[in-house]
């Protein structure tokens, strides 16, 4: 920790590493659920495993003393993309706006009215097979998201 006011001031790579802890608490939260067959909670935690690990780069590039106030990884990775430049990958893209669909429709259940009538899309069912293919495609993303964190110099 940096010196400061009662040992609470951490450096930038520190609060990265508080989000990395919070994103692999997530993750073992996801596959935990996943193996207890609770297959949408699974999925929302992976949405939470990813999340925090944008958050926690997007950090790394801005700063970490105004929060991203929103749980669309696209959005936060907005923030910073075009400042290092790098591209958003489609089918990451696709996987992020799933997850935040899963995402609104498990916490805020009237706002995932509005969708589903909006896109005509319901999460109704999420079994075994898809989960455990959003896990693989989770941490296929996640290893693209680690390669966007700048190095040491920035």
């Amino acid at each position: 920790m940096a010196e400061g006011s009662g040992g609470l001031d951490f450096t930038d790579t520190e609060k990265f590493e508080v989000w990395m802890t919070f994103a692999q608490i997530a993750k073992d939260g996801a596959n935990g659920l996943y193996e207890t067959g609770n297959w949408l909670l699974a999925a929302i935690m992976a949405q939470q495993y990813l999340e925090k690990t944008a958050k926690g780069i997007f950090g790394l590039y801005l700063g970490y003393d105004k929060p991203v106030m929103t749980h669309n990884i696209i959005d936060v990775l907005n923030f910073f993309l075009k400042k290092i430049p790098a591209f958003l990958p489609h089918r990451h893209r696709r996987l992020f706006n799933y997850l935040f669909f899963l995402f609104t429709n498990f916490r805020y259940p009237d706002f995932s009215k509005v969708l589903s009538i909006k896109h005509d899309l319901t999460v109704k069912h999420i079994g075994r097979e898809q989960t455990e293919e959003l896990l693989g495609r989770c941490e296929e993303a996640y290893k693209w998201l680690m390669t966007l964190k700048p190095s040491k110099g920035k």
